[in-house]
């Protein structure tokens, strides 16, 4: 359940690792476990987790004709989503679903097999360099996820302060060189 796995960080690690779609409904959680203002939709999405919405028990739950536009309306409300954010859950879902393969290449593109950066920006919504950051972060924590179990993950983690360090300085100082009046803090 993505309420568990919220209460469990490395659960959620582990749903991360291969992409495990979650499939979430906020209106049902809200009424039977978990107010929408805890609920770990939105941390699940901005981490990237391979989220979507759904629907759970519709007569019991929903007020409208339409019980998934109203998960949608009440998520995009209740998280602050953007449009961008609901054509990436939308995707999602096409993703995770039974649907034939011929429907998918329909709705995604006739690449959306090989990755998210092959699905067609003009059918899903979602812009290029969205899926690009999403995969490219997902690569990146499989990495340190490697790095660690091969025992490298604390020396990886200093080098990369180290880097971060150095690389905030350097910031700081660019914009010190550049500034009119920099403030006191800096």
């Amino acid at each position: 359940s993505p309420l568990i796995i919220s209460s469990f960080p490395t659960h959620s690690l582990l749903t991360n690792e291969p992409q495990v779609g979650l499939s979430i409904s906020p209106l049902s959680n809200n009424f039977l476990f978990r107010k929408i203002s805890t609920n770990p939709f939105p941390k699940f999405f901005k981490r990237g987790l391979n989220v979507t919405l759904s629907t759970d028990d519709p007569l019991l739950f929903h007020l409208s004709d339409d019980p998934l536009l109203e998960e949608y309306s009440v998520a995009r409300a209740s998280f602050d989503l953007s449009m961008t954010d609901l054509s990436e859950m939308a995707r999602n879902s096409v993703l995770q679903s039974g649907f034939e393969d011929d429907l998918k290449k329909r709705w995604l593109g006739d690449d959306y097999e090989k990755g998210l950066t092959y699905c067609d920006e003009r059918l899903t919504h979602v812009p290029l360099i969205r899926a690009k950051f999403r995969e490219e972060h997902l690569a990146l924590e499989q990495m340190l996820i490697s790095l660690i179990s091969a025992g490298k993950g604390r020396d990886v983690m200093r080098e990369m302060m180290v880097q971060f360090s150095e690389a905030r300085d350097a910031h700081r100082d660019i914009l010190k060189r550049n500034a009119m009046e920099v403030p006191h803090m800096l």
